[in-house]
């Protein structure tokens, strides 16, 4: 009897305990892709203090709005822009294999897109912008779609954990002409009514 009571007090604690470390599990790969979003972002900016060039990055479809863009389509089909001769990059430096704006580590036995295909079932990216400029001070100029001067985020939640109304969806914001990078995260529903809040 007293075996079973026991068994019968571990299954109604697992019960409780698993939703919140699953919740746990869900959060902590938004934070680590997070991480290199950042990493990725802070090493674009050296990229382009060393080799004293700029350079605009095109994102994929859904960029500039609300849709959300799985981290795949982002590393993958994230482009360099070479329509204006004065910003065309690739034309002064050889290969730019190493201006990719997610710096995914290469862990033994998983490629880069084995890593990134992970993130993709767990995470997914909002951009404010559809195209990135970096200036030859790793600086950050008025995107191509609206001339404006504005922050440049990235917001970045769980899917499973936004579906249920739960998480933290965190962001990463570059500053207008001195890029400067802020981590934090996000508050409001929308880029419109929302900001990134940084991290104490």
């Amino acid at each position: 009897t007293e075996l079973l009571v026991t068994i019968v007090i571990m299954g109604i604690a697992a019960t409780a305990v698993l939703p919140q470390l699953q919740k746990r599990i869900e959060q902590s790969a938004v934070d680590s892709y997070t991480d290199k979003v950042e990493m990725g972002l802070a090493q674009l900016k050296q990229n382009m203090l060393s080799r004293q060039v700029g350079c605009t990055f095109i994102f994929p479809s859904g960029a500039g709005g609300e849709t959300p863009i799985n981290p795949i389509d982002f590393e993958v089909r994230t482009l360099l822009d070479k329509s204006d001769p004065l910003i065309d990059c690739s034309s002064k430096v050889g290969s730019f294999s190493a201006l990719r704006i997610v710096n995914l580590p290469r862990h033994p036995g998983s490629s880069q897109q084995e890593a990134s295909l992970k993130a993709s079932e767990k995470v997914e990216l909002l951009i404010n912008q559809d195209d990135l400029t970096m200036t030859s001070i790793g600086g950050v100029a008025a995107p191509l779609s609206s001339g404006n001067q504005k922050p440049f985020v990235i917001r970045l939640r769980s899917k499973k954990l936004y579906q249920q109304g739960q998480g933290f969806e965190r962001c990463v914001q570059m500053e207008p002409m001195t890029g400067t990078l802020i981590r934090g995260t996000w508050i409001g529903s929308s880029f419109s009514n929302g900001s990134c809040t940084q991290n104490r």
